[in-house]
């Protein structure tokens, strides 16, 4: 018997343990990694330790044979091109350990710090059209921007199953 699943990228999926996965007859796991800028997974505040530590993981899990899949979210307030950049790059390097790479913008959506505390993300906390056209105070993060860069990660991309959700 196969199966999958969602995984954390954590310290606890060593070599040791992924392969253990991999013999019981885990075949794909899926990780909610977000973004390829640390600078970035630090404003979510992630709870992996480092960018450094999930694309190590990332590459043990690949060592083990077990298929893997990221999301990976564009438009996070506080995400600038520059950092936006650095996905992209993650993206081109660590591409070939990946089966599938899911993009879609950022959401505001309820129970989310985001949607709890607006006005320090940047965001009007009053008058905002959805959870998907917000935009920032600034007008810098808008949700055609945030478009254009699932765009460009489509671009980045080559031969993935790529789910952008709109």
């Amino acid at each position: 018997m196969y199966s999958d699943g969602m995984a954390l990228l954590r310290k606890e999926m060593t070599p040791a343990l992924l392969t253990k996965m991999k013999r019981a007859g885990c075949y794909h796991l899926s990780w909610g990694l977000e973004s390829g800028c640390q600078r970035v997974l630090d404003l979510m505040q992630k709870r992996f330790s480092t960018l450094e530590l999930a694309t190590q993981v990332i590459r043990w899990t690949h060592d083990a044979g077990i298929q893997q899949g990221i999301s990976l979210i564009t438009g996070f307030p506080g995400e600038t091109a520059e950092m936006f950049d650095e996905t992209v790059a993650f993206v081109k390097e660590y591409q070939r350990y990946f089966h599938s790479v899911a993009v879609q913008p950022m959401y505001v959506l309820p129970n989310s710090s985001v949607h709890a505390c607006p006005a320090e993300f940047g965001i009007d906390p009053v008058g905002q059209p959805d959870r998907v056209t917000w935009e920032t105070l600034d007008g810098s993060n808008t949700y055609e921007e945030r478009m254009r860069r699932v765009e460009k990660l489509n671009a980045a991309l080559e031969n993935k199953l790529l789910t952008i959700d709109r």
